[in-house]
């Protein structure tokens, strides 16, 4: 049990502190669609419901533990538009990357924000007894509070799993 929430732990702590964006450029994401419709029968071109799951994906990716992302800073691509995944496939064709700069620069900003946040987060205010469960499998956060409550939740964690293990060892 304890090695389980300690490895739990662990990843967390370590997606918590790798703060950085992905080294990855248009060519690597045009490759990497390319791969995508080479291993689905179905997808020989790009369709607007392969553009849909490319954009979430993406999205996924990036912020795998949904701790920098708010639902509003990405909304445009996880519920995409039939315009926007239109533009997308034109892009594609026309070896356009720039909507996953535009979400890189997102990122950027989520980054800092989540610095930020970290920063302001009283340690003598965090939460107690916080369960794995709690923070296993979240949703994006809806605004900037829940995304706190969220960092204060993982923080807590942390430290009591560093506590237990400081008492076992």
């Amino acid at each position: 049990m304890y090695k389980y929430l300690i490895t739990c732990v662990c990843l967390l702590f370590v997606g918590v502190c790798e703060a950085k964006l992905p080294d990855i450029d248009a060519h690597d994401v045009g490759r990497k669609v390319r791969e995508i419709m080479r291993g689905h029968a179905s997808h020989k071109k790009l369709t607007p419901d392969l553009a849909r799951r490319i954009l979430s994906n993406y999205d996924e990716n990036l912020d795998i533990n949904k701790t920098y992302f708010i639902i509003s800073d990405i909304k445009e691509w996880t519920e995409p538009s039939d315009a926007l995944l239109q533009q997308v496939i034109e892009d594609y064709n026309a070896h356009n990357f720039e909507i996953f700069d535009h979400i890189h620069q997102t990122f950027s900003q989520a980054i800092e924000r989540r610095r930020r946040i970290e920063a302001a987060i009283d340690y003598q205010t965090l939460p107690l007894h916080v369960s794995v469960e709690e923070i296993k499998e979240m949703p994006w956060a809806t605004s900037e509070e829940e995304l706190v409550e969220r960092l204060k939740k993982i923080r807590a964690l942390q430290l009591e799993t560093t506590a237990k293990f400081s008492e076992d060892a």
